[in-house]
């Protein structure tokens, strides 16, 4: 086994670290698994130049900022710990927005 670290960042932050292992042929297919489940997938591993993992990686990374938790036990998703196959989130960083940060304007 030979774990590659992957940290994803997102507007110059780290959103998440992943440790997982590209030669595994079950972290390998639960990642196909993942990236298939959502409709659309086909244009999304285009834009990552066909490579499934940045295809995936960049998923839970929109996950992530959008619901400010890792996946689990949500549809189209696999526990993300280590238990299933070799892949683990070993950092990740939670966003939360303040609406009072928001402002509104009338434009005219």
């Amino acid at each position: 086994m030979s774990l590659t670290t992957y940290t994803v960042t997102h507007d110059g932050c780290d959103v998440a670290v992943i440790d997982l292992d590209p030669a595994d042929p079950a972290t390998m297919n639960a990642i196909r698994e993942m990236v298939s489940f959502w409709i659309g997938h086909e244009e999304r591993l285009e834009e990552a130049g066909g490579d499934w993992i940045v295809c995936w990686l960049k998923m839970l990374a929109r996950f992530i900022l959008r619901n400010n938790h890792l996946p689990h036990d949500q549809e189209g998703w696999v526990n993300l710990d280590g238990t299933y196959a070799t892949f683990r989130v070993t950092f990740w960083e939670g966003w939360s927005f303040d609406d009072r940060l928001t402002e509104v304007k009338a434009c005219r």
